[in-house]
């Protein structure tokens, strides 16, 4: 993964949590320090043009998404989820959403689909 001028290897640990490890591999420098988010459920990686862009669902059901940099992360928007499922990242450059599902308890049972403008969040 790609961020500036850096290359970024990030992998997954069960030891002694899930989570997602990190660090700069760029060439011609030395490596970056390592860097973690614990207890993660589930982790996508958005698709072109978000391949910068990971999803995560913490083990305690807190969705957020976040853009890897050498030296730490940049977070985007966080909610709860109902189920341990990522947030989708679609649209285009110029139009970024964020899309989940959220299930209601009023009425109890309902099924919606939540999307949250990533404009904003993806200004830096």
């Amino acid at each position: 993964m790609r961020s500036g001028h850096s290359l970024i290897a990030a992998w997954l640990t069960d030891d002694p949590e899930r989570s997602l490890v990190w660090r700069d591999v760029s060439r011609g420098r030395p490596l970056g320090l390592i860097n973690r988010i614990g207890r993660i459920g589930v982790i996508t990686q958005g698709e072109a043009p978000f391949a910068d862009l990971l999803s995560l669902v913490s083990s305690e059901g807190l969705a957020r998404i976040v853009r890897l940099r050498p030296d730490g992360y940049d977070l985007r928007p966080e909610s709860p989820v109902t189920a341990l499922m990522a947030p989708v990242i679609a649209g285009t450059r110029e139009q970024p959403w964020a899309v989940s599902i959220a299930v209601s308890d009023t009425p109890p049972g309902l099924v919606r689909l939540v999307a949250y403008d990533l404009r904003c969040a993806l200004l830096r």
